[in-house]
């Protein structure tokens, strides 16, 4: 009997998520482990250590509150309800990163910076009020649960509400509203190519490195990848009133809780490590 139900198992659609929930969190811990000595680097230890600001505690938040929600596994219990929520904090630490990240290319011009504070308010009291939404409606299903197998860090469900797919729509409208913004003022960079007025926080050597480059590349690229990942979660969460498995909704999830725990991250160590490459050409 028990052959029969881990065969069952092995051909539906648990399997694929099974797999990759594991290789997303290899993915994670990889990346972790290649990108420590950088993390290293970038740090001051000792008296002269600066106080944390803010972009450094949404940085921690995203990179170690990330690993430890692809690394840990848990049946549907207490717990794990409330370690799947920490998946909220990963998706607005990085967010927050992104909002640093475009702030400062615009040299923190006050419309701008307005522009993301608001977006990113909405975009997080949205997301918060469609989350205690879905979980006022799950209360009011009986046997709901389904227990997804290890190694996969979230608990699931058979049953959702038809309009469960709007909990994407605030997260790709802000990602499509950064990604505007990047891709705006990389046109203009081009238009002016040799002209640093507007970045005149970046080092002199910016010139002759990859340093801006990789300031705009990522800026665009990663909210670009991220944006799509929302829409695919879109389509499929919505979908699920059309007779979709449910495990095929949990699949498309894996891609957005591997991403925010990696790109928001690269975000900074990428250009800390640009920023140091520069420093040692000097």
């Amino acid at each position: 009997m028990a052959d029969v139900e881990l065969n069952q198992w092995f051909f539906s659609g648990d399997v694929v998520l099974t797999y990759l929930a594991l290789a997303g969190a290899t993915c994670t811990v990889y990346d972790y482990m290649t990108t420590l000595d950088i993390e290293v680097r970038s740090r001051s230890f000792g008296k002269n250590r600066p106080k944390w600001k803010m972009p450094q505690g949404l940085f921690f938040l995203n990179r170690y509150v990330g690993i430890g929600w692809q690394i840990y596994t848990a049946s549907c219990t207490t717990f794990n309800l409330i370690h799947s929520s920490f998946g909220f904090v990963v998706f607005f630490a990085m967010h927050g990163i992104m909002v640093y990240r475009v702030s400062s290319m615009y040299t923190h011009d006050r419309t701008i910076l307005k522009i993301l504070v608001i977006g990113y308010f909405v975009e997080c009291i949205s997301f918060i009020v469609i989350q205690v939404a879905l979980w006022y409606y799950g209360r009011m299903l009986t046997d709901s649960d389904i227990l997804i197998p290890n190694p996969v860090g979230f608990c699931g469900r058979e049953k959702f509400p038809p309009w469960m797919f709007i909990v994407w729509i605030p997260l790709a409208l802000f990602e499509f509203m950064i990604c505007t913004l990047a891709v705006t003022l990389g046109v203009r960079y081009y238009k002016e190519v040799g002209s640093y007025g507007m970045f005149p926080n970046l080092p002199n050597s910016s010139r002759t490195s990859p340093l801006l480059f990789i300031l705009l590349r990522d800026s665009i690229v990663f909210p670009f990848i991220f944006s799509l990942s929302c829409i695919l979660n879109l389509v499929s969460f919505y979908l699920l009133s059309t007779g979709l498995r449910p495990s095929t909704m949990h699949v498309t999830f894996l891609f957005p809780s591997v991403l925010s725990g990696l790109l928001g991250p690269r975000l900074i160590l990428n250009l800390r490590e640009s920023y140091y490459e520069c420093s040692t050409f000097e």
